[in-house]
């Protein structure tokens, strides 16, 4: 498990999360929920989302926000291992993007086994297409959202990059001729 400053939480927003299927899976603590603890049993199982709710859930998952975004007054209700921080309400998941990584500039994104005319292996949400002048870019764009973890870069295209999320409504996405999935 990764505790303390090793664990990097970015919060994204208070999420709707209709009969507890917004976030895919749940780990209950009760008397001890923080945004902390959280972040490290997500991490520990491989996860890039997660949810605290009800002010004893954690969620933790690869998407999140298929039922809308809410209010931040609608997160109200305190986490019972910080009282400073809201654990979401019943119904509703305060939302965090988290990492292992000291810092958000310092995630490393990797190659992908999925190659071009393949579909990613779960439905994702996609950016509208942009130009940018190199990968690095793409991936720097990709960076300075909380909530994409991925991207796809189409090198000699014009539009040549588009980034990966789980927020909306994701669908099928294939990778386009030519391009390379890279993911964090």
């Amino acid at each position: 498990m990764y505790l303390g400053e090793a664990v990097k939480r970015h919060y994204i927003g208070c999420f709707n999360d209709i009969n507890g299927t917004d976030i895919e899976t749940l780990i209950r603590m009760h008397g001890t929920l923080t945004p902390t603890v959280c972040a490290a049993h997500c991490i520990d199982r491989g996860y890039i989302f997660m949810g605290l709710g009800h002010g004893r859930n954690c969620r933790c998952g690869m998407a999140y926000g298929k039922h809308g975004q809410l209010n931040e007054t609608d997160c109200n209700q305190a986490c019972p291992g910080d009282g400073s921080v809201m654990c979401g309400a019943f119904g509703v998941n305060s939302v965090y993007r988290i990492n292992e990584y000291d810092a958000f500039s310092e995630l490393l994104f990797h190659d992908s086994l999925v190659s071009a005319g393949n579909e990613l292996t779960r439905d994702v949400t996609t950016s509208p297409v942009v130009g940018v002048a190199s990968v690095l870019l793409c991936a720097g764009h990709c960076l300075e959202l909380p909530y994409c973890f991925g991207f796809v870069w189409i090198p000699g295209s014009v539009n040549n990059c588009v980034l990966i999320s789980g927020m909306g409504n994701p669908v099928v996405y294939t990778i386009p001729t030519g391009g390379k999935y890279y993911h964090a």
